[in-house]
């Protein structure tokens, strides 16, 4: 780190390995937080925990998320001692949920199937994803899916949003239906159940987020 006319700069060489990285955790969030919350001034409140934040996954520190916490893991520097050690201080620091930091530390999380971060704006979205959640805790089979409403209503959710022409609508009601077919059409297990669903849901996120 370089401090240039009143500017701070970061950086990482390659070719040097970092001295304090075994204390990562310690520094950047315990003692991160020990100082900026117990002890800036009162006034500094209002925008301590989004600064502390922001700096840590904005930065080289945490910067990449999940997947820098999985890397850490794989290195040895996040273990289970680390975890107990920040648990406490970790929601100052961190938008990732605890539960979550604490799968990743244990080596028991599911990167390409967790919904806990997900977050939908329709209405048939948020279904969705307590559909996924019921058929993963073995709460919901496929006998239990409607799956003429859920094409119906998929359908108009996507038309509701006015984002797009009735070609990219039928194209994406097409493939959903393909994936219900599939679903109804033969023996899947629960897991594969719940990734059917995912897909579709994947779909309907893609088309949120479209311009």
């Amino acid at each position: 780190m370089r401090v240039i006319q009143n500017s701070v700069h970061m950086g990482y060489s390659p070719n040097r390995a970092s001295q304090w990285i075994d204390f990562m955790f310690d520094t950047w969030v315990n003692d991160w937080a020990e100082y900026n919350v117990h002890y800036l001034p009162e006034i500094y409140n209002p925008y301590k925990e989004s600064v502390m934040k922001y700096l840590n996954h904005r930065t080289l520190v945490f910067a990449g998320g999940v997947n820098r916490l999985i890397e850490l893991r794989n290195m040895g520097i996040l273990t289970p001692e680390v975890y107990e050690r920040v648990k406490e201080n970790w929601h100052y620091v961190s938008d990732i949920p605890k539960d979550i930091f604490h799968d990743i530390t244990y080596d028991c999380y599911d990167k390409d199937h967790d919904t806990r971060m997900i977050s939908c704006e329709s209405v048939m979205g948020q279904l969705l994803l307590s559909m996924i959640q019921l058929i993963r805790e073995s709460k919901m089979t496929k006998e239990q899916l409607d799956y003429r409403g859920m094409a119906a209503s998929i359908l108009y959710e996507l038309e509701s949003q006015k984002k797009h022409d009735k070609y990219h609508i039928q194209y994406i009601q097409g493939s959903i239906k393909d994936i219900l077919r599939l679903i109804a059409g033969n023996d899947v297990s629960q897991d594969q159940l719940a990734n059917f669903i995912q897909m579709i849901l994947s779909m309907l996120l893609l088309a949120e987020k479209a311009e």
